[in-house]
């Protein structure tokens, strides 16, 4: 559930989990951090396959003799690339409970909501790749054709394996930000920052620094960056985004429903004590 100021201010919004501690230098560097894919909790990041395709039979035997194969060629060049993205992630729905426990401290932490509503990456930077995940049951696979695929076409032909992981990831919606460049962040547009959505675990204290923070961002870059608040939907186990604060405690205060006792009933009770019971 969420109010409709809520989602206005979010609307063809994405999302960027992260815990609090990053939060001040977030919005005062203004840079969001990338790392490489070997830092990456999934255990089959950037895994891939190669189906090499041949002229002849007789081709095939020379190029793969035990002694010296293209494939050995064709691994190292592609994980040496590979070794030089850096990457940072989004998600397309800010209300996964996973989300918020695995990437924002347990709920402790906020989410960042970035304007995508055109399609245009949040970064300063014009030379980032990006690319919505491709969630699959098998790795991908390069091919490769003899004579015809060359050095420089493998960054283009390893895109897919930058931007498919495990089925059973597909609950993050996610969407990537890539480059081969050296540096650990890059500067976004100020004014593509829409809202910094709080966890329902955030304390008073980190609340009272939060409000600090996006407050020197908008009076500093002369934006309207929303607070928002994640909140359990009352009786469910949904979250909801709501932009008042004290919803966020009213909306999730257990209660129980009042059932009205129907009276002048002639017939008989079903459940009752009666003399011959002693």
């Amino acid at each position: 559930m969420m109010d409709q100021e809520s989602v206005n201010s979010i609307n063809g919004c994405i999302y960027k989990f992260g815990p609090i501690k990053n939060l001040e230098r977030t919005l005062k560097e203004i840079t969001l951090g990338f790392s490489p894919l070997e830092s990456f909790n999934d255990a089959y990041e950037s895994e891939f396959g190669i189906a090499h395709f041949f002229h002849s039979l007789e081709d095939e035997k020379k190029l793969l003799s035990p002694v010296k194969t293209p494939l050995d060629k064709i691994q190292r060049l592609s994980q040496k690339y590979l070794d030089t993205i850096k990457v940072t992630c989004f998600s397309r729905i800010p209300t996964n409970n996973l989300m918020w426990a695995h990437y924002a401290n347990n709920h402790k932490g906020v989410c960042y909501a970035f304007d995508f509503s055109k399609q245009q990456p949040p970064f300063q930077e014009k030379n980032i790749a990006w690319g919505g995940v491709i969630y699959s049951s098998y790795v991908p696979e390069l091919k490769i054709y003899q004579d015809q695929t060359t050095e420089g076409m493998l960054p283009s032909l390893l895109s897919d394996v930058i931007l498919t992981k495990s089925q059973e990831w597909s609950y993050e919606e996610e969407i990537r930000f890539y480059h081969s460049k050296d540096t650990v962040s890059e500067q976004y547009r100020v004014e593509s920052l829409k809202a910094v959505i709080l966890g329902r675990r955030v304390n008073s204290n980190d609340r009272v620094d939060i409000k600090k923070w996006v407050d020197e961002y908008n009076k500093e870059n002369k934006t309207n960056v929303k607070i928002l608040y994640a909140h359990r939907i009352a009786r469910t186990y949904t979250l909801g985004i709501n932009s008042n604060e004290g919803f966020q405690k009213n909306s999730e205060t257990s209660f129980s429903a009042k059932i009205p006792v129907l009276s002048g009933i002639i017939s008989e009770p079903l459940t009752t004590i009666t003399d011959d019971d002693d």
